[in-house]
């Protein structure tokens, strides 16, 4: 399946609506946390090591900042409470690495 940034931006929409009404519900942050960590893996070419030059820009610290912040609160809270497996552990440390990323690289 494809995901582009409108089915991502709809998906977390969507999902967030969703856990207005239950906002404990761990799949439901698992799979919000998982669009969100999409959304921003589309519009910062996934905080990829370039060669020349690097994705460390304001924009993207200030975006990752915002969206990586919620993105790892919702996928932490759902890692607590679900069996450990290969999705939940890749949705907790993308948000964890978008996140941090927001902080900058150490120079």
């Amino acid at each position: 399946k494809t995901r582009t940034l409108e089915s991502v931006s709809r998906a977390a929409d969507l999902y967030r609506a969703a856990l207005q009404t239950n906002p404990e519900d761990s799949e439901l942050q698992l799979k919000t946390a998982d669009a969100i960590n999409a959304i921003m893996r589309i519009k910062t070419n996934a905080n990829t090591i370039l060669i020349d030059g690097s994705l460390d820009t304001p924009e993207n610290k200030a975006f990752w900042a915002k969206h990586g912040d919620e993105a790892f609160a919702l996928a932490k809270s759902a890692f607590q409470k679900l069996p450990i497996s290969a999705q939940t552990l890749a949705v907790y440390t993308d948000s964890f690495m978008f996140l941090t990323s927001s902080k900058g690289i150490l120079s």
